[in-house]
């Protein structure tokens, strides 16, 4: 079935009227809440590493950190099942005379593949479980003991945001971190980091118990449904993995080039990449159900919210100068608190913002999904890591260090969001492309440069050059204030593609 694009608007023919007014009110409200709630998830979950490291111990604590990156990378196992499960439920519809409904069904078939395909697996691992304190055989326990109830509730939440339940989805979240903390921490201090795999276990199931008569828990074994959530779910999956690639690319070649050293300073400083990539996750959880849902349905008066174009407007206008800002904070903080790494200051606030086009880069995903177009994304991923490749290798060749590798990573990421957005602009004019390319990636690239411009002519000595950065800062967003002001003011958006 073929869908319309669900691309931002390149129009500027908005006709009078408040169709969209307070569905673009509510946008704002539910990521402004849902950040809140999230942010306490994050520093929850933050919160049990810190006192699992003090309880453990350095060894033990790394094998706790291999057990989370092998369950990281088993949830590759399900092709990218759980994808195609929040495409289909959040089009589905309970008012419907099916039996089962639709929305029941397909959550049905993800439980029912989740149980076989992450139970065979677990086995797999208890019986690779070896006696005795082996590091290897500790992390095969883990895996054992952790991985079907991280999966079962992995598809439990997926099932309930796609279905629309945000406000449940948001609170049971909290209550999965709060249950980890208390489970993991509590009988890690009594068994050590076999407790703590047991505490995982423990706060997931109870994590789903909590789901039962909100997720379809009774499981369907459907081949062909299966088949028909992967062909869906599989190259977005693809996609992350390649784009988990792409991230640490530019790592791997700076640690075989410059040295363990320079490897240091740059994870450093690409760990403040992350803020716009954490930022993005909150806004692709809070619409994602609409924009697969609009795509579905046409509204009867021919308009259209298109929450989608709402998102990336904001996301694109108002998130590189936020980002700015907290860029020039950047060194002073560093200075403070982590003296040794201010020579990369300059590098992690470019990576900030590349971090920030990756986020955009993630939420724009779903428009291409929506639109049935997801088989190209790991072919736009592939041209992405080999862009990075070579113009991180240029930039180590010709001497320009650190920097010149965090301009290559913002630079492919710039083109990676082109690519997507010719993808959701597909049926517009070429005019019309280059336009809404314009509108969306320019203010990244102008806050950029005038960060850069202003610690390179103004460099960091104290709170009078901070204050005359941030003046001069505010000067440069002038330019951007007419799309900023248009981004803030409310207003009804109408299908022009």
């Amino acid at each position: 079935m073929q869908h319309k694009p669900q691309a931002p608007v390149v129009s500027g023919n908005r006709p009078p009227g408040n169709g969209g007014v307070s569905e673009q009110r509510g946008l704002l409200g539910r990521i402004v809440g849902y950040g809140i709630s999230r942010t306490i998830v994050e520093a929850l979950l933050a919160g049990r590493g810190l006192l699992l490291a003090g309880i453990l111990g350095p060894e033990m604590f790394g094998i706790w950190a291999l057990f989370r990156i092998a369950l990281r990378y088993l949830a590759f196992a399900g092709l990218g099942l759980l994808r195609g499960l929040e495409f289909e439920v959040s089009r589905s519809s309970e008012q419907t005379q099916d039996n089962p409904p639709r929305r029941t069904y397909w959550g049905e078939v993800g439980a029912g593949h989740t149980l076989i395909l992450y139970g065979a697996l677990s086995l797999l691992a208890a019986a690779a479980t070896l006696p005795g304190e082996h590091v290897a055989g500790i992390a095969f326990l883990g895996v054992a003991l952790g991985l079907l109830p991280d999966r079962l509730w992995s598809y439990g939440i997926t099932y309930l945001r796609a279905a629309g339940g945000l406000r449940r989805f948001a609170v049971v979240e909290l209550l999965n971190a709060a249950l980890q903390v208390g489970a993991c921490v509590l009988l890690a201090l009594h068994w050590g980091v076999a407790g703590a795999f047991v505490g995982f276990a423990v706060a997931n199931v109870t994590s789903i118990a909590l789901l039962i008569g909100r997720t379809p828990l009774r499981p369907r074994f459907e081949p062909r449904s299966v088949y028909r959530l992967i062909q869906i779910g599989f190259p977005v999956a693809l996609m992350g993995i390649l784009s988990a690639t792409l991230a640490t690319v530019d790592r791997l070649l700076v640690g075989a080039f410059l040295g363990l050293g320079g490897l240091g300073l740059y994870a450093f400083a690409v760990s403040v990449s992350e803020l716009g990539v954490s930022f993005a996750a909150i806004v692709r959880t809070v619409i994602l159900k609409d924009v697969y849902e609009q795509s579905r349905v046409p509204r009867e008066d021919g308009a259209s919210p298109f929450v989608l174009d709402h998102a990336l407007s904001g996301f694109a206008t108002l998130g590189p100068p936020l980002a700015g800002l907290f860029a020039l904070m950047l060194p002073p903080l560093i200075a403070l608190f982590t003296a040794e790494f201010s020579s990369v200051a300059s590098v992690a606030q470019l990576l900030l913002f590349a971090g920030l086009i990756q986020g955009f880069n993630n939420v724009a995903v779903l428009g291409v999904v929506a639109d049935g177009l997801q088989r190209r994304l790991p072919l736009v991923s592939v041209a992405a890591v080999g862009v990075n490749v070579v113009l991180a290798l240029a930039a180590i060749s010709f001497g320009l260090g650190l920097l010149g590798v965090a301009a290559a990573s913002f630079l492919t990421r710039l083109l990676q969001a082109a690519a997507i957005l010719v993808l959701l602009l597909r049926a517009s004019t070429a005019s019309g492309i280059v336009a809404a390319i314009a509108r969306l990636l320019l203010p990244a690239v102008w806050c950029a440069a005038a960060v850069y411009a202003i610690g390179h002519l103004l460099p960091f000595a104290g709170i009078r050059t901070l204050a005359l950065q941030l003046l001069c800062y505010t000067v440069a967003l002038f330019v951007l204030a007419p799309a900023m002001l248009g981004a803030l003011a409310p207003r009804p958006v109408r299908r022009t593609l």
